[in-house]
C-alpha cells in the first residue's frame, strides 16, 4: 500500500509540474515557436544564439505550409471601457526562406492569402495549449 501510495504522489508530482514546463518547438530555417512562460508563446528566429521575437503575439496555433511557410493563429484579450473582455483571434503567416511577415489579418482574408502561396484548403493548427509533440523543453 506504502508503495502505491508512493508511486500515485510521484505521478502527481511528474504530470503537475509538466504543465508549467518552458518549451520550443523547431521549424525550419531556425525559426522556432516559443513558450518562454505561461503566457509568453511567440515566434522566435534563433541567430548568433540570440532569440529575435518576429510574431510577439500569444500563439493559440501553428502550422507549417509547403516546408517553408509558417502559418500562426493568435489570440488578444480586449477590454474595453465597460470593462467586457473580448478575444480576438488573428493569423499571420511567414516565409521563413525570405523572414516576409504577413499580418496579422481576419479569418475573412485568409482563403486570398493562403492561395497565393499554393494552399487551397484550410490548415491543421498544432495547438499550443499543451506541450506539442516533437517540443523540447528547457
Amino acid at each position: 500500500m506504502r508503495k502505491f501510495i508512493g508511486l500515485l504522489l510521484l505521478l502527481v508530482i511528474v504530470t503537475g509540474c509538466t504543465k508549467d514546463q518552458n518549451w520550443m518547438y523547431s521549424l525550419p530555417n531556425e525559426y522556432a515557436i516559443d513558450r518562454s512562460n505561461v503566457e509568453t508563446i511567440q515566434l522566435v528566429k534563433e541567430e548568433n544564439g540570440e532569440k529575435e521575437v518576429v510574431v510577439s503575439q500569444y500563439i493559440t496555433g501553428f502550422a507549417l505550409l509547403n516546408d517553408r511557410y509558417v502559418y500562426l493563429q493568435t489570440a488578444r484579450n480586449y477590454t474595453n471601457d465597460e470593462d467586457t473582455s473580448t478575444v480576438i483571434v488573428l493569423y499571420y503567416l511567414v516565409d521563413s526562406e525570405t523572414d516576409a511577415v504577413t499580418g496579422p489579418f481576419t479569418l475573412d482574408n485568409r482563403d486570398v492569402i493562403l492561395e497565393n502561396i499554393g494552399v487551397t484548403e484550410a490548415p491543421t493548427l498544432i495547438q499550443t495549449g499543451s506541450m506539442p509533440d516533437g517540443a523540447t523543453t528547457y
